[in-house]
């Protein structure tokens, strides 16, 4: 077969492989399985890679683009788009932030309370759901209300039930009813949306004036009186830059409630490491990301010993 038989048959095979893969889930979800089997052996190495690129693309297109994936090491399920941030989750069951997600695995416990902020598709929701039982609760914020319409099918389809409180609050250090919010324009990554965007942001045209919501923003503290949460045991905080105006907004809750862990998406030692401090915790590397492996990432504070001893007595 000469190279440009071969390139023919190729491209047809690739385009009657991702039309089936959109038509069907549970189409595509055999089709991946079955070329990540072979994928080192010709022809099959060929039209893996191929799939891993014109899939997600035709999916994003096409607004096709969301499958429900596994979160592990529990049952629960998640819908994301595959041309994003898990991608490699669905593609190659390369596991999303798995450090972080093995250390809630360890720490958190049936009964304990969760506070997810900036949920995203609920990865960290769900797992947390999964591990605090029907006796724990877990309150997951996200102001992008598209993304909020997965966390309630995905609330739903995992049948949580009242143990999962979903808000389109952005949490943050003032509270206000008309806050604009900027919206990601970029098509496989919701994540990035956020309160603020700089001049260089819409100058890159990551967001512009155009895609922007308006959303009410609270105190952490104000909700936890408004709400009567009881307790908080573990909090997770994901929120583009964010960071530290929610830990602004919340410290008379790491006061009085004293979470035996926080983690943050932030530098190692920057502002946020030293809002902790001030706070008695003591901050751990827990996962770098993969376009930083030496500053930034998913930053675990933990009380420290003589603080936890205090607040308990």
């Amino acid at each position: 077969m000469s190279a440009r038989t071969w390139q023919q048959a190729a491209d047809a095979a690739t385009r009657g492989l991702v039309a089936l893969a959109l038509r069907s889930e549970s189409a595509g979800s055999a089709i991946v399985r079955l070329l990540r089997s072979c994928r080192r052996v010709p022809p099959f190495k060929a039209l893996w890679w191929r799939l891993l690129e014109e899939l997600p693309a035709r999916a994003l297109a096409g607004g096709r683009g969301f499958r429900w994936l596994a979160v592990p090491p529990t049952r629960a399920k998640i819908r994301v788009q595959i041309g994003g941030l898990f991608k490699e989750m669905y593609f190659k069951r390369v596991r999303y932030e798995a450090q972080t997600a093995d250390f809630m695995a360890s720490a958190l416990r049936p009964g304990d309370a969760f506070l997810d902020i900036g949920a995203l598709y609920g990865y960290f929701t769900a797992l947390a759901a999964s591990l605090v039982g029907r006796h724990g609760r877990v309150y997951a914020f996200e102001p992008n209300r598209q993304l909020l319409g997965h966390l309630r099918a995905m609330v739903a389809k995992n049948r949580f039930g009242p143990r999962v409180v979903l808000s389109d609050i952005a949490l943050c250090d003032t509270n206000a009813d008309d806050v604009p919010f900027y919206l990601s324009n970029v098509p496989d990554n919701a994540g990035i949306s956020r309160l603020a965007a700089s001049e260089a942001d819409l100058a890159a045209g990551r967001f512009s004036e155009k895609n922007v919501i308006r959303v009410a923003t609270r105190t952490l503290d104000s909700l936890v009186h408004e709400w009567a949460i009881p307790r908080l045991d573990m909090v997770k905080i994901d929120v583009e830059g964010q960071e530290a105006r929610v830990l602004t907004g919340m410290a008379g809750t790491l006061k009085r409630s004293a979470p035996r862990h926080v983690i943050c998406e932030t530098e190692a030692d920057g502002a946020v490491a030293a809002l902790m401090r001030s706070h008695g915790y003591a901050a751990s590397m827990l996962e770098h990301k993969r376009w930083d492996p030496e500053g930034f990432g998913n930053v675990l504070f933990t009380r420290e010993a003589t603080e936890r001893n205090g607040a308990s007595g």
